[in-house]
C-alpha cells in the first residue's frame, strides 16, 4: 500500500501527485518543501536551524545569521566550529572569517595539517600575477623529514631545512644586504 496526495484538482485519483508516501515508509515530495517557510525556494528550504544528529544530546547544527548573512556549523556546546561569511571569507575554529581561510587553533593542536601517507607533503602558495609557485615541502628522507621550500621563476629546491636543523640554500645568501655574488654576503 502507499498514499498518495493529489492537488488542483476535485475529482478522486486525479490532478499533481504532490506527496507520495510507500509501504516502506519513503517520501517523494513534488516540487520544493519548506519547514517554516511558505514560500520555500529550493528543494529543501529550511527557514531556522537545522540539526544533525544521533541523539539529542550529540549533535551539530547549522545557522544563517539574519544580521550578518553568515553561515555557521556549530557544535552542540554552540561553539562555532566553521563561519562563512557574504565575501565567502572562510572561518575554522571561531567566528572570524575575516580572510579567504582564517584558523583558529588551540595551545595542544597543530592549526593546519598537510599530511601524506607516504613521500611528502605540502603547502603552496601561488602568486597569480607570475603565475609563480611555491611550496613548503616536508620530504622524507629514509629516517627523517627534511623541510624544502621549493619554487620560484626557476622551480627546484631553494633551501632544505633538516632535521638536525642544518640549513642548505640553493643560491646566495645576503644578511644584512642583498645577496652579492659571494655564496655568503655579511653586511654590518
Amino acid at each position: 500500500r502507499q498514499l498518495s496526495l493529489r492537488v488542483n484538482s476535485d475529482t478522486f485519483g486525479a490532478g499533481t501527485e504532490a506527496l507520495l508516501i510507500d509501504s516502506s515508509g519513503n517520501s517523494t515530495f513534488a516540487g520544493n518543501v519548506g519547514i517554516n517557510a511558505s514560500d520555500p525556494v529550493k528543494t529543501l528550504d529550511v527557514r531556522g536551524q537545522l540539526a544533525i544528529s544521533n541523539s539529542a544530546s550529540s549533535y551539530w547544527y547549522m545557522d544563517r545569521e539574519d544580521s550578518t548573512g553568515n553561515f555557521k556549523l556549530f557544535d552542540d556546546a554552540d561553539n562555532a566550529a566553521i563561519t562563512v561569511d557574504v565575501a565567502q571569507n572562510v572561518g575554522i575554529g571561531g567566528t572570524k572569517a575575516n580572510k579567504k581561510l582564517y584558523v583558529l587553533g588551540d595551545t595542544t593542536n597543530y592549526q593546519i595539517l598537510a599530511e601524506q601517507p607516504s613521500g611528502y607533503a605540502g603547502l603552496s602558495i601561488k602568486s597569480t600575477t607570475l603565475a609563480q609557485t611555491w611550496s613548503w615541502i616536508a620530504n622524507d628522507n629514509g629516517s627523517n623529514s627534511d623541510l624544502l621550500l621549493y619554487g620560484g621563476a626557476a622551480a627546484g629546491v631553494k633551501l632544505t631545512i633538516d632535521s638536525s636543523g642544518n640549513s642548505t640554500f640553493a643560491g646566495n645568501v645576503g644578511i644584512g644586504s642583498a645577496p652579492g655574488s659571494y655564496k655568503l654576503d655579511v653586511t654590518g
